[in-house]
C-alpha cells in the first residue's frame, strides 16, 4: 500500500506530476476536458457575457494599442476562439493567448504586461489545497490520503498560515467538519492580478461565500471528482480531475492586500440557477470608464443600441442577497426590469406534508425572519379552524401581544434610522423573555400558547413602549420627504391586481387591514382609530403607512395588558391527544403580518399530516408588484425603492 501523504501533495503529484490527469498518460491518453464539462461547453453564451467586460477593461486602460487577453483555466481554447470571433467582428486588434493547466503551470507564470485582462475560468478550483478535519475535541486536522486506494486518516494539527486563513475565513463549531484551505488559491490568484500593470482580472469558478459558510452549508467540504464525464471519488491516482470549491471572497481580500491600486472588486452569481458558481472582477491600476464609448461598443454584443445590461451585485446597497434585478439602462435611467428570484427556496410547504401537526408549528416560522411569530400564529389559526379547536381566552391575548410586537419590531428594521438598531434589539430581549428564544419563538401551539408570562413581562413590555414613541418623532423626521415622494408610483388599480397588501397597499388608497375588517383574535374588542390611508402610492406614504403602525401597535398593546390582567391564572394552552389529526377538507384563514396579509389553505385528508399546506405571503405579491415602479428610475433611487416595498426574501421564496 501507498503511503499516506497530505491532500495537498497527493492532490499536486496527481494533477500536476509527470504521470498525472493533466500529463501526459493520467487521462488515459484522451484530452482532459472529456472528463469535465467546462463552463464554455454547458454555457455557449459564456464568450458574450465576458465580451463587455473586456470592452470596459479596454477603455478602462485608455484604449491602447497593444492589448492582451490571457485565457487561463478549464479551457481547451474553445473561449479563446469566440471571443476571437466576437473581437474580429468589431475590427479591433487584440492580442490573445490560452495558458491552461495542460500547457505549464500558471502558479510560475513569468508573463509580465502593461495592461490586459485575465480569464481564469475554472482554474482555481483545480489548484491543490490543504484538506482538513475538525476532530471531536475541535482541533483542526491535516487530512491524510492513500493515492492509490483513495482511503483517509487524520494526521497532525493544522499550524501556521493555513491555520491563520481558517480562523479567518472558515471556522468550525462542529466536530468531523471538513474544509479545504484556500491559500494556495489566494497566491495563484496574486499572481494573476500581477501580470499585468493595469488592466482587469476574471475568476469564474465554483464557489462559496462567507455567508454561506458560516450557515455551516459546506460543512462536509466540497472536494469532488470527475472521469469520463460522471461524478466519481475523488482518488488522487492521476485518473481523476480533482477539484474543490474556492473561496472567491478570500482571494479577492488576498489580491487587495497584494495591490495598493486595486480600484474595484465585483462579485456577483454567474448562473442564476446555481448560487456556487460565481464571478470574481477586479480592477487595478485602471481609470475611469468612458461609459459612452462602452455602451456603444457593447450594443454590438446583443443590446438595443445605447443600452448596457447591469447586475447589481450582492454588494450593492439595495442588493438582498436571496433575489437579483437584471436591469436594462440608458444613462443612469432603468428602461427594464427582469427580476430573479427563487435562490432561497427552502421547501416550507413540502416539509410540512412529511410532518406531523406538532411538528410543523417548530418549521412554521422559518420564512420570515423579520415576523417569525405572525407565521407560527397564523399556522396555529388554521389548524384549530380545522380541528375546531378553541383556545383559551388568555392564550388569545397573549398572542395579540406577541403579534403586535413582532410588528414593531419588523417595520422598524425596514427604516433607515440606526436608532431602530437598538429597539430591535430591547425587543428581542423581550421575546426572548417571554419564549425563550430571540429569533424563532417556537411559541405559539395548537390550542393557545407554550406557557404563561414571566411575572416582571409587563414592565418590560412599557418600556418598549415608552422608548419607541420617544423615537419615533425622530424616525418620521429621518425620512427624505424631498427623495422620496413621487417615488416608485404604485397606482391604485395596480395594487390591487397584484394583491398587494399592508403599507404597501394602504399607501395607495386601499383598506384592507383585516384586524378592522376581519376582527380575528380578539381585535374587535379593542377600540382604537384607524390609521389614515395614503393616495399617493410613493415610496414616502408606504414609510408613513409603516410608522403609523408603529403608534397603533403601541397603542393596542397598552390595551390588550388590562385583559392580561384580567384572565390572571387562567390556562394557556388545550389538553391534545398523543396523536393530532385534521378532519378530512379543507381549511383557509388569514392574518395580517406587518408586510401585509398572510394566507394558509390547509387540505387534510384526515391524517397526522397535511396533505397539502399552501402559504401565501404578502412579500410574493409586494415584489410582483415592485418591478413595474422601478422603470424611469435613477440607480441611486433604487435603495429607497426596493426598502419601501417592506420585503422578506425567505418569505418571497419560502
Amino acid at each position: 500500500m501507498s503511503p499516506y501523504l497530505p491532500w495537498i501533495n497527493a492532490w499536486e503529484s496527481a494533477s500536476f506530476g509527470p504521470k498525472s490527469f493533466y500529463g501526459e498518460f493520467g487521462s488515459g491518453g484522451t484530452n482532459p476536458y472529456e472528463h469535465f464539462e467546462t463552463a464554455v461547453r454547458s454555457h455557449p453564451d459564456l464568450s458574450k457575457e465576458i465580451f463587455p467586460y473586456l470592452f470596459e477593461a479596454y477603455t478602462n486602460c485608455g484604449s491602447p494599442a497593444e492589448f492582451l487577453i490571457l485565457d487561463s483555466g478549464g479551457s481547451d481554447g474553445s473561449l479563446i476562439s469566440s471571443l476571437n470571433t466576437l473581437i474580429a467582428g468589431h475590427g479591433l486588434r487584440w492580442n490573445t493567448q490560452v495558458f491552461d493547466v495542460s500547457s505549464g503551470d500558471i502558479r510560475h507564470i513569468a508573463i509580465r504586461k502593461e495592461c490586459g485582462i485575465v480569464i481564469a475560468h475554472e482554474l482555481l478550483d483545480d489548484i491543490p489545497a490543504t484538506v482538513v478535519e475538525y476532530d471531536e475535541s475541535l482541533t483542526p486536522r491535516i487530512v491524510l490520503v492513500d493515492p492509490e486506494s483513495g482511503h483517509e486518516k487524520l494526521g497532525k494539527p493544522l499550524s501556521g498560515p493555513e491555520l491563520d486563513w481558517l480562523e479567518l475565513w472558515w471556522p468550525a463549531t462542529v466536530p468531523r467538519a471538513r474544509r479545504e484551505i484556500g491559500t494556495t488559491r489566494d497566491h495563484t490568484w496574486i499572481q494573476l492580478v500581477n501580470i499585468f500593470g493595469t488592466g482587469r482580472a476574471i475568476a469564474i469558478d465554483y464557489s462559496h461565500s462567507l455567508a454561506q459558510r458560516s450557515q455551516g452549508l459546506w460543512d462536509a467540504g466540497t472536494l469532488a471528482g470527475y472521469q469520463h464525464g460522471r461524478s466519481v471519488r475523488p482518488v488522487p491516482n492521476g485518473k481523476v480531475n480533482i477539484t474543490a470549491h474556492v473561496s472567491l471572497d478570500s482571494c479577492a481580500s488576498a489580491a487587495a492586500t497584494a495591490r495598493s491600486d486595486l480600484t474595484r472588486t465585483h462579485t456577483f452569481d454567474s448562473d442564476p440557477t446555481r448560487s456556487d458558481f460565481r464571478w470574481l472582477v477586479q480592477d487595478f491600476g485602471s481609470r475611469q470608464c468612458n461609459d459612452a464609448h462602452m455602451r456603444k461598443l457593447i450594443a454590438g454584443v446583443g443590446l438595443a443600441p445605447g443600452e448596457l445590461r447591469i447586475d447589481l451585485g450582492e454588494f450593492h446597497p439595495s442588493a438582498q442577497g436571496g433575489f437579483q434585478l437584471h436591469l436594462t439602462v440608458e444613462g443612469d435611467t432603468i428602461m427594464h426590469v427582469e427580476p430573479r428570484i427563487g435562490f432561497m427556496h427552502r421547501g416550507a410547504e413540502k416539509l410540512f406534508e412529511v410532518r406531523d401537526y406538532r411538528q410543523i408549528m417548530m418549521l412554521a416560522n422559518r420564512h420570515d425572519w423579520y415576523a417569525p411569530f405572525t407565521s407560527e400564529l397564523g399556522v396555529a389559526l388554521t389548524l384549530e379552524a380545522a380541528m375546531g379547536i378553541h383556545p383559551p381566552e388568555r392564550a388569545t391575548w397573549i398572542r395579540m401581544l406577541l403579534a403586535e410586537f413582532t410588528r414593531i419590531s419588523a417595520l422598524i428594521a425596514f427604516m433607515p434610522d440606526p436608532k431602530t438598531i437598538r429597539l430591535r434589539n430591547v425587543i428581542a430581549n423581550f421575546l426572548e423573555l417571554v419564549t425563550g428564544n430571540r429569533v424563532h419563538p417556537m411559541f405559539a401551539r395548537i390550542g393557545g400558547v407554550a406557557h404563561d408570562l414571566p411575572a416582571h413581562a409587563e414592565n418590560a413590555s412599557q418600556l418598549i413602549i415608552t422608548e419607541l414613541r420617544t423615537i419615533l418623532p425622530q424616525l418620521i423626521s429621518s425620512l427624505n420627504a424631498d427623495e422620496l415622494r413621487g417615488l416608485a408610483f404604485l397606482a391604485p388599480s395596480d395594487a390591487i391586481s397584484f394583491g398587494t397588501s399592508g403599507p404597501v397597499a394602504w399607501a395607495s388608497g386601499l383598506d384592507n387591514d383585516l384586524r378592522f375588517t376581519d376582527h380575528y383574535l380578539n381585535y374587535g374588542e379593542l377600540g382604537f382609530t384607524k390609521p389614515p390611508l395614503y393616495h399617493d402610492g410613493d415610496a414616502y406614504s408606504r414609510f408613513m403607512a409603516a410608522l403609523d403602525q408603529l403608534a397603533l401597535s403601541s397603542a393596542l398593546i397598552e390595551q390588550v395588558w388590562p385583559h392580561l390582567k384580567s384572565t390572571q391564572g387562567q390556562e394557556v394552552n388545550v389538553v391534545l391527544p398523543k396523536v393530532v389529526r385534521a378532519p378530512e377538507g379543507n381549511t383557509y384563514h388569514w392574518a395580517d403580518g406587518p408586510t401585509g396579509i398572510n394566507g394558509w389553505y390547509l387540505v387534510s385528508a384526515g391524517d397526522k399530516t397535511p396533505w397539502r399546506l399552501k402559504l401565501r405571503s404578502a412579500s410574493f405579491n409586494n415584489f410582483q408588484a415592485l418591478v413595474p415602479t422601478l422603470v424611469g428610475l435613477q440607480l441611486d433611487q433604487l435603495p429607497a425603492a426596493i426598502g419601501s416595498m417592506f420585503l422578506v426574501i425567505g418569505d418571497l421564496d419560502r
